[in-house]
């Protein structure tokens, strides 16, 4: 579940994301206008130099046939990926260093952005929740209160998942008597997430740790014993979010809270439609399946 203060947060973020954009538009297209010697003055010739590929093409519809000569680019971690990337980075970097509006934009946006922020306060069981920002935190903190007006005190703080601020909550979901907490935390902007629970009276973690989960709910029973959650248990390499081949296999989990995940029951699976997505929906507690299957012939 994700709260309504994250869409908020991120709409805020990508309207200061796009507000900055324009600036540097701005101040590049005054600053060629004013004085071409301004300009980058890079040579052409200093940028990389790709390779081609010109046997890699798909062929669409049966008659459409589109070649792709880039494609080796969408293997991250391939040597020739990251050699290019180093190559742009070293034009690049030195570049933007250089910009006289570089620190202005950043003292802009953070004059901005720093500013206290608050999400509606929510009720799950006879506790009252609400998520916080400072101003600068890379990570709205969920604050706990026993009643509407008491004082809230800090329940669960994303900013302590890493020193970088780069692990960030990607959903929770309170169980029905509102004394079981589970949430889901993602590194790196990467869809992929490790699901953990926490006693909300308590403050104990428990030692329950779900992974490879991924486009997934969690969604309590009513007897608060445990979550119906999707995952790709079965993939194997890198789950960092840089991997470059579509999962298979989506499968919906049931999780006996207080036990291993090996011994998880499968609820739902598809084998014969390996990119059917599923999950369980709150709070009405309905199976939803949804077909990616696409079709362009």
């Amino acid at each position: 579940m994700y709260h309504p203060y994250y869409c908020f947060t991120m709409t805020l973020r990508l309207f200061f994301t796009c507000f900055l954009v324009v600036l540097v538009v701005k101040y590049v297209y005054c600053n060629c206008g004013e004085n071409s010697q301004n300009s980058a003055g890079i040579p052409p010739s200093s940028y990389p130099n790709p390779r081609r590929d010109e046997t890699i093409q798909d062929t669409y519809a049966n008659c459409a046939v589109i070649k792709d000569p880039y494609r080796w680019m969408e293997n991250p971690d391939s040597p020739e990926t990251k050699q290019f990337i180093q190559d742009e980075m070293a034009i690049t970097t030195p570049y933007l260093e250089k910009s006289p509006y570089r620190a202005e934009l950043q003292a802009r946006y953070k004059e901005l952005y720093n500013n206290p922020k608050y999400s509606t306060p929510f009720q799950k069981g006879n506790k009252f929740y609400s998520f916080q920002n400072t101003g600068l935190q890379n990570q709205n903190v969920l604050f706990v209160q026993d009643s509407i007006t008491s004082e809230g005190k800090v329940f669960l703080d994303p900013n302590t998942f890493s020193q970088d601020g780069t692990v960030a909550l990607s959903g929770i979901s309170f169980s029905h008597d509102g004394l079981l907490f589970a949430y889901g935390i993602s590194a790196n902007g990467s869809d992929w997430k490790t699901i953990q629970f926490k006693h909300v009276e308590q403050g104990d973690i428990y030692n329950d740790k779900l992974t490879k989960v991924k486009f997934s709910g969690m969604s309590w029973t009513h007897d608060n014993k445990g979550i119906f959650y999707s995952a790709y248990l079965d993939q194997n390499g890198t789950m960092d979010g840089s991997e470059n081949k579509a999962n298979k296999n989506h499968k919906l989990y049931y999780h006996v809270l207080g036990t291993e995940q090996c011994k998880d029951v499968i609820v739902a699976e598809f084998l014969d439609y390996p990119d059917y997505l599923m999950y369980v929906s709150q709070p009405h507690k309905k199976f939803i399946k949804n077909s990616l299957d696409c079709n362009l012939c």
